[in-house]
């Protein structure tokens, strides 16, 4: 059963959850979650730049990641 789910925590709406889930809907990547920690450095990104940012951050991940097919196999 096909699940997803995604959340801005504290982000302005919209802006990191939904941003990420996309980037994995794209790729067709299953069966994998993905945390993004963001370190407030005192310059505010806005909307663009935090959806940029976020976006960004799961796709040179996922980019850089090591992957595994997994198939079903019966006997």
């Amino acid at each position: 059963q096909e699940q997803q789910r995604s959340s801005d925590n504290g982000e302005p709406s919209g802006t990191a959850g939904k941003p990420m889930l996309e980037v994995l809907k794209k790729t067709g990547i299953t069966n994998v979650a993905v945390v993004v920690t963001r370190y407030f450095g005192g310059i505010k990104l806005g909307a663009g730049g935090l959806i940029r940012a976020y976006s960004h951050s799961v796709t040179e991940t996922l980019r850089l990641a090591p992957k595994e097919l997994h198939t079903t196999r019966t006997r």
